[in-house]
């Protein structure tokens, strides 16, 4: 299928949609990541020096898991040379980085309702850096196994034993995954998406260190820092739908699906409606076919269950600039 792209001024080009055909002959395909951190890593540093002026991202997706739960990836991005140098400062070596924090349910009666052991979960786990002398950014992933609920994410880095960054915060959604009725995981604008066959996928174990790609455990996944993009970038937009009506064996999907972009309230482009069978979706976006000008827009990405008529309706902010 090849949708048109079609911009208010009268821009057209095609973009193929790449449908990602699960491997597995299950009716939705869940995260099944190895990066979970042991209950007994949890600690928070006890900091005696802060690390100031480190341009650190932090950024959650979360996915269906087993059951109910949901699994929150959390990733972070820090230009390499500036790492490099901090932990010089402090006289660590160039592993000596650990990424540390905690995760909280928001609501004080659901906190109280849920017990503090299921409602506030701490992790602490050392990061792989590999060659830091390279130029760009240095990336790294972990992720947690959460309840459906309202979340705070607070996270930081800990550079040698007692030098940390001030801890970001994120707040971010937990849907009910499964039982919930139709849902979608947070979308990632993915540089790359690689499928895991299925028997590497059943071979990997839990590791309670962090990982360069975003593991899914049948798919890896390289995002963007953020949501900024230049004419020579072409991110994939990748999730996986819960709660789709299926038929027949494995399970197909009956879905259609419509991206639209924004301009503040005004919508500048369109990819129109496509219909699909699959539950794990990737959409490629190369931003030159788009024609649009450098700004701050809004991708809209609505996805309908024909067989229900259920609707996930949600936007995500994205900035295109001008190539250095």
């Amino acid at each position: 299928m090849t949708p048109d792209v079609v911009a208010k001024r009268g821009f057209r080009s095609q973009i193929l949609v790449r449908v990602l055909v699960a491997f597995c002959a299950t009716v939705l395909i869940w995260a099944t990541p190895p990066p979970v951190p042991a209950a007994e890593e949890a600690a928070a540093p006890e900091a005696t020096t802060e690390v100031k002026d480190l341009p650190l991202l932090v950024q959650v997706h979360t996915f269906p898991a087993e059951g109910t739960l949901g699994y929150v990836a959390i990733g972070i991005a820090v230009p390499a040379r500036d790492l490099r140098r901090r932990l010089q400062d402090v006289g660590a070596g160039d592993e000596a980085c650990t990424l540390f924090g905690r995760a909280e349910i928001r609501d004080e009666a659901a906190r109280a309702a849920m017990g503090k052991d299921v409602a506030e979960r701490r992790f602490r786990v050392p990061l792989e850096l590999g060659n830091l002398l390279r130029p760009g950014i240095v990336q790294r992933h972990t992720g947690l196994l959460l309840p459906p609920g309202e979340w705070r994410l607070e996270a930081g880095l800990l550079l040698g034993a007692n030098a940390a960054t001030r801890l970001h915060e994120v707040s971010f959604s937990v849907p009910t995954f499964g039982a919930g009725g139709l849902a979608i995981s947070t979308p990632v604008f993915a540089r790359s998406v690689e499928l895991v066959d299925a028997n590497e996928a059943r071979g990997q174990g839990r590791s309670e260190r962090t990982t360069e790609l975003l593991d899914l455990g049948f798919a890896r996944l390289a995002p963007f820092p953020s949501p900024v993009f230049t004419e020579e970038d072409a991110p994939e937009l990748f999730y996986l739908v819960s709660g789709a009506t299926l038929k027949g064996v494995p399970g197909e999907a009956d879905l259609t699906v419509t991206y639209l972009f924004y301009k503040g309230t005004d919508p500048v482009a369109q990819i129109p409606p496509q219909n699909l069978k699959s539950t794990t979706i990737g959409q490629p976006l190369p931003i030159a076919q788009l024609g649009l000008p450098a700004g701050d827009y809004g991708l809209r990405l609505i996805l309908r269950d024909n067989p229900s008529g259920a609707i996930v309706d949600r936007t995500e902010p994205m900035r295109i600039v001008a190539k250095d």
